[in-house]
């Protein structure tokens, strides 16, 4: 329940923490009339009561996966980064190009075993190369919605990777 309160009243809807692992988005400065839509929740319930969502590290839950599943990763983009590869401006950890290189081959185990993947990354080059050929890629964009000036909300390339 605390999650969903922060997330609704944080600003953007942004859940991020600093190096220390502690939540620290500020309040947003458009406060919502209502808090949830009852019918909403209903909703979202509904389409979640046959789902097991996890949240860990990837190695997890790829070994929690089994054919006819479907896993997706969203590992951090590097903006603001070091070496350019992993996220380091709001989380207690980074993401690493080794971290990468391990995703990679965890996407191709979970490919063997029937494992439906989606991966999104940012459209860069040099994170492209890191995943297996056989992906099949798709170039979508789409506007940064984080900026504290809404005019520095450009238009981003993003790379949508499936199996499937």
């Amino acid at each position: 329940m605390r999650f969903a309160y922060l997330n609704r009243l944080a600003w953007n809807g942004l859940y991020r923490v600093n190096r220390s692992g502690k939540f620290n988005v500020p309040i947003g400065d458009r406060l919502p009339e209502s808090m949830w839509s009852m019918t909403d929740l209903l909703r979202a319930s509904h389409a979640l009561s046959s789902a097991r969502l996890k949240v860990a590290d990837f190695r997890k839950v790829a070994s929690l996966s089994k054919k006819g599943d479907f896993v997706f990763f969203d590992p951090p983009y590097p903006r603001g980064a070091k070496d350019n590869v992993g996220f380091n401006r709001y989380t207690a950890d980074c993401f690493s190009t080794e971290d990468h290189e391990n995703l990679a081959e965890v996407i191709e185990e979970l490919s063997k075993r029937k494992v439906r993947v989606m991966l999104t990354l940012a459209n860069a080059a040099h994170l492209h190369e890191l995943y297996p050929e056989s992906l099949r890629r798709r170039l979508v964009r789409s506007k940064a919605l984080i900026s504290c000036n809404g005019n520095d909300r450009k238009g981003v390339g993003e790379l949508v990777l499936t199996n499937y």
